[in-house]
């Protein structure tokens, strides 16, 4: 994802949020991977900064409770429509640390799937209940695909939950 593509994601959020989020997806890009010290030690060399520091930011910035992943979620949504005819999403179950699973959108660009949307369950919880825990998070993902189509980009007014094909 571009800087510019990054930005117009961002752009709901306050400018300190953005610079912490920018050079966290910078120093993931750049190393290849997606744990938190091999981060913070990129984050560090690109600010000029201390490893314990920028590994602090990183460890505020995962459960900071005032960024809200439905406003990224829409915004990526977005600025992916912006770039197609049309927008595919695709859903997947993912098996995670044991013994969670992860439950995700992506958006279809190219021959690509970037991730929208991402919902997390220990397995006993979803054991006896996968369909009712994949209902929910399609009408989230489907208000949140409401939200997000730009002109151009319309959803069809019977979309549903259940019109959409797992």
């Amino acid at each position: 994802m571009s800087r510019a593509a990054l930005g117009q994601v961002l752009s709901p959020l306050r400018k300190s949020q953005q610079t912490v989020i920018t050079l966290v997806v910078e120093a993931r890009a750049a190393i290849r991977q997606a744990a938190s010290i091999p981060i913070a030690l990129a984050f560090a060399q690109k600010v000029g900064g201390q490893t314990d520091c920028a590994l602090t930011r990183v460890y505020r910035l995962l459960p900071n409770p005032h960024l809200d992943d439905l406003v990224i979620s829409r915004q990526m949504i977005r600025t992916l429509a912006r770039r197609s005819s049309s927008v595919l999403v695709a859903l997947d179950w993912t098996e995670w640390h044991p013994p969670l699973r992860m439950l995700l959108a992506s958006v279809v660009a190219g021959t690509r799937a970037v991730p929208v949307q991402t919902a997390v369950f220990r397995k006993t919880s979803i054991a006896r209940s996968q369909n009712c825990w994949e209902n929910t998070f399609l009408q989230m993902l489907v208000m949140v695909l409401k939200e997000a189509m730009v002109a151009g980009h319309q959803l069809p007014r019977s979309l549903s939950p259940f019109s959409l094909a797992l």
